[in-house]
C-alpha cells in the first residue's frame, strides 16, 4: 500500500505538512475473525514497530475510526506493553466522555491526558485541533526520561466534525 492513498495519512498531512518527508511503513491488518491469522499479523506489526523503535527512531501508528476497541492498535498496545513500553492515552476532551477515565485504565494505559492537560491549545471551532494534539504528544516525548520507550494512543476530536466542513 502507498502512504499517499491512506486517508489517515492525508489527515495527518493536513495537520503536519512535514510528515511528507518522513519514512512511512504501511502495515496491512487483515479483516478476519480467524485467530491464527490475526495473531500472526499482530505479531508481525509489533516486530516491525519495535524494530524501528529499538533503533532509536520514533514511529506513529495512524488509523481511522475507533482505533482502540475495533481496530488494531489495542492489540499492538498490549504486545508492546508486555515488552516494557510505557503506554499513554490522550484525548483533548472531557475525561468522562465515553467513560474514558474508567475505560482507559481497564485497557492497561499507564497514563492518561485529557482537555485539562492541554494548556491554551489551538482550536477549530470549540474543539482542540489535530495540530495541538500532535504538539502535546511531542511535548510528552521531549519531557520523558531518556531511553524510556513509550506508546501514545491519541484520539482527536477533529475527524468527528469534518462532515460539517464538507
Amino acid at each position: 500500500k502507498i502512504k499517499e492513498n491512506a486517508l489517515s495519512y492525508q489527515i495527518a498531512l493536513s495537520a503536519i505538512p512535514s510528515i511528507k518527508d518522513k519514512n512511512c511503513i504501511c502495515i496491512e491488518m487483515p479483516m478476519t475473525k480467524k485467530p491464527d491469522i490475526l495473531e500472526e499479523s499482530h505479531n508481525k506489526a509489533v516486530a516491525i514497530i519495535t524494530d524501528i523503535l529499538n533503533t532509536g527512531n520514533d514511529i506513529a501508528f495512524l488509523t481511522l475510526g475507533d482505533p482502540a476497541i475495533y481496530s488494531t492498535y489495542i492489540y499492538i498496545h498490549d504486545k508492546a506493553k508486555a515488552l516494557g513500553y510505557q503506554t499513554i492515552a490522550t484525548h483533548p476532551y472531557n475525561s468522562t466522555g465515553w467513560d474514558r477515565n474508567k475505560v482507559y485504565p481497564l485497557l492497561g494505559f499507564d497514563e492518561m491526558y485529557f482537555i485539562k492537560d492541554y494548556k491554551s491549545p489551538e482550536r477549530i471551532r470549540k474543539y482542540v485541533s489535530d495540530k495541538a494534539c500532535y504538539d502535546k504528544i511531542i511535548d510528552m516525548y521531549e519531557s520523558k526520561p531518556d531511553n524510556t520507550p513509550f506508546f501514545v494512543f491519541n484520539v482527536s476530536c477533529i475527524l468527528f466534525i469534518l462532515p460539517s466542513f464538507l
